[in-house]
């Protein structure tokens, strides 16, 4: 048998003091030094007192899955739901594309089910009018990488760029015209957007990353930070030349504003992002680049996550539940869709080899 673990604590030991670095509570250098005390001078206690205005409250996810099929061509599925008060509403995309990378799938996938997303929960923008809508992921970074994206094609000739886009903007859009506080909740802190904002002089070093910092210098008291402002320093945009009002619609959008919680003391903070009228910022996304908001203006966004937080697994009730109901399993994957495939196109439709080993 290979000796794999003498191996591994060789390693861990000739690296132990770099690894150690990636650990430590206490800064490594200056630059760390003035984020460290950049977070802690920003660093807000959680807000007292129950919700202002409560609101009825709907939560939308999303799940996707993908097959290599034998003959080369790859079996997408993407499915989401909205759950809220007197609502369950969903919605399936499926597509078998043609083509050898399955990288270019995945991708495709995961647009499809972003799409899904959105679509799904803009049908059901009038019935949330005042309501709250949580969305797990990051706004930001969604409206980033919507834009950016250049034409993505199916097998149809639909254009699913353009689809992608046109909804999250009707969705933006809607629940600004209806009140509705929209919320997305990410459960990783991987960009690097609190370092050039906390640090004095970030100077040329790699910034550290968001999660890095608040585990490394937040010392796990619960709390939050101010709303970070962003725009044109975070929104990359691709236009397309032959949709001209694309870029008259995203320049009429709001900013997004970012913000950091720890709902409980020793917990992974969550990531919250919300649209910059949300709390009372008139910027649009291409009105500013980036700017540092008040703690006062995001407090009651965080009471309302506070009454949602049910522990470290449970970090938002209502998407936890909506999450549990939406998830696409491999064994429905590889049981029942493979079955509707063969039996909507009578074919021999089966995976390739590389994934039935995972299946067998």
């Amino acid at each position: 048998m290979p000796s794999f673990i003498q191996q591994y604590i060789e390693q861990i030991g000739a690296k132990s003091e770099r690894f150690r670095g990636c650990f430590a509570g206490q800064p490594q250098n200056l630059v760390e030094q003035s984020v460290r005390d950049g977070l802690v001078a920003r660093w807000q206690p959680l807000p007292d007192g129950p919700e202002s205005k409560p609101r009825r409250t709907f939560a939308v996810d999303g799940a996707s899955g993908s097959r290599p099929l034998s003959n080369g061509a790859s079996f997408l599925v993407a499915q989401s739901l909205v759950v809220g008060p007197e609502t369950e509403e969903s919605m399936v995309v499926v597509e078998v594309v043609r083509g050898g990378d399955t990288r270019n799938a995945e991708r495709l996938v995961d647009h499809m089910r972003q799409y899904c997303e959105a679509a799904v929960a803009t049908r059901c923008l009038d019935r949330m009018a005042g309501g709250m809508l949580l969305v797990d992921g990051s706004l930001l970074a969604d409206m980033s990488h919507i834009l950016a994206l250049g034409p993505m094609r199916l097998a149809d000739g639909t254009d699913l760029r353009g689809l992608l886009v046109n909804v999250f903007f009707d969705l933006v859009e809607g629940c600004c015209a209806r009140d509705i506080l929209l919320v997305g909740i990410a459960k990783t802190a991987r960009d690097t957007l609190l370092h050039p904002g906390l640090a004095e002089d970030p100077g040329p070093t790699a910034r550290l990353c968001d999660a890095e910092i608040l585990m490394r210098f937040g010392g796990g008291a619960p709390g939050f930070t101010p709303p970070m402002l962003f725009g044109s320093a975070a929104v990359q945009v691709a236009w397309d030349k032959s949709a001209p009002g694309l870029r008259q619609r995203a320049e009429a959008l709001p900013c997004i504003a970012v913000m950091y919680a720890r709902l409980a003391g020793g917990e992974d903070a969550v990531r919250v992002d919300v649209v910059g009228s949300a709390i009372g910022r008139a910027e649009t996304l291409f009105g500013l680049t980036r700017a540092w908001g008040c703690a006062e203006e995001a407090a009651p966004i965080v009471r309302r996550l506070m009454a949602q937080h049910g522990g470290p697994n449970v970090y938002n009730a209502p998407l936890y539940g909506v999450d549990r109901m939406v998830r696409l399993s491999g064994k429905t994957m590889d049981g029942a869709y493979m079955a509707m495939l063969r039996e909507a196109t009578g074919a021999k439709a089966e995976t390739d080899r590389g994934a039935r080993r995972f299946t067998g």
